[in-house]
């Protein structure tokens, strides 16, 4: 009897339309910086960042923190995310460039290196360099990183090759899952850290969040799928009998603004996934699929 109703149920909600979607979401960074190796030099404040190793000064890290937790509802679920970083300078040809969950906090910085900026300008209060997540003028309190040149995971999130003059993309399941861990926990998001994952000269310029092209600025973009809703109980009618037909023919009664089924029994209001809107065909679709077994959901999720 039940599986005859079932097939009924699932008819009704193929008619609705409910059809599973996600939601986007595109930011900028809130910080980028670059480490440059060999001095106590920065660029926090300038519109480039640079990543990979030069010729005769050697390498270059660059560093990007976007504001997860600020950007997506409480309870979300990234599907998906991408890092595109739009190249403009280089002195080489094709090389890998990875992507490394950074573990410890750092300062963007006040200082500006410039055009071309490949070689930073003296660290300022609160500059991050190749040695310390936090420069100070006093050296005593300057906080350095466990490691130069950064502290971050060995293995990679997201890799890429980047050739020419372009744009390009970092995504994988290991970055979602980085953006994930940064919005349920916004306490560890010390961003990304890039750098050349090859031996050689590989040094590239990117634009950083300071350029003033917004088009080439670091942008994340992240899929993510929607807290859902409550649903309220399936007893409609408050029989204490579940998964009862008399249910539906309660709920669709009410909803047509007729009385509860059986009108000695009193039902339950028909805001049924409680999104504030009455007589609302969400409710239908709500209630027949959790009548299903299924789970709460709106119209369109």
């Amino acid at each position: 009897m039940r599986s005859a109703w079932m097939i009924g149920v699932f008819g009704l909600l193929a008619m609705s339309g409910t059809v599973a979607t996600a939601d986007v979401v595109v930011l900028e960074p809130v910080a980028d910086s670059t480490l440059y190796e060999g001095g106590e030099t920065a660029n926090g404040a300038g519109a480039f960042i640079f990543a990979g190793a030069t010729t005769r000064f050697g390498l270059r890290h660059a560093l990007l923190r976007f504001d997860i937790a600020g950007a997506l509802p409480a309870g979300a679920t990234i599907t998906d995310a991408s890092l595109t970083l739009f190249m403009d300078r280089t002195i080489l040809g094709p090389a890998p460039f990875t992507l490394h969950r950074v573990s410890a906090a750092w300062n963007e910085g006040v200082v500006n290196a410039g055009e071309p900026g490949g070689a930073g300008e003296p660290a300022e209060n609160g500059d991050a360099t190749w040695d310390f997540r936090v420069y100070d003028l006093n050296p005593t309190a300057r906080v350095p990183w466990s490691t130069p040149g950064g502290d971050f995971a060995p293995v990679a999130s997201a890799s890429t090759v980047v050739d020419g003059v372009a744009s390009y993309i970092w995504t994988s399941a290991e970055l979602a899952n980085d953006v994930q861990q940064w919005f349920n926990a916004p306490a560890s998001n010390f961003g990304w850290l890039l750098r050349a994952n090859a031996g050689g000269a590989s040094a590239k310029r990117f634009a950083s969040r300071e350029s003033a092209d917004p088009m080439t600025r670091p942008r994340l973009t992240i899929e993510f799928t929607p807290p859902g809703p409550t649903c309220n109980d399936i007893d409609v009618n408050n029989d204490s009998s579940f998964f009862d037909p008399q249910d539906i023919d309660a709920f669709l009664s009410v909803f047509s603004e007729g009385p509860c089924v059986p009108e000695a029994v009193t039902c339950d209001d028909i805001d049924f996934n409680n999104d504030g809107a009455l007589f609302d065909p969400c409710d239908i679709d709500s209630f027949l699929l959790v009548f299903a077994e299924g789970p709460c959901t709106l119209c369109g999720v």
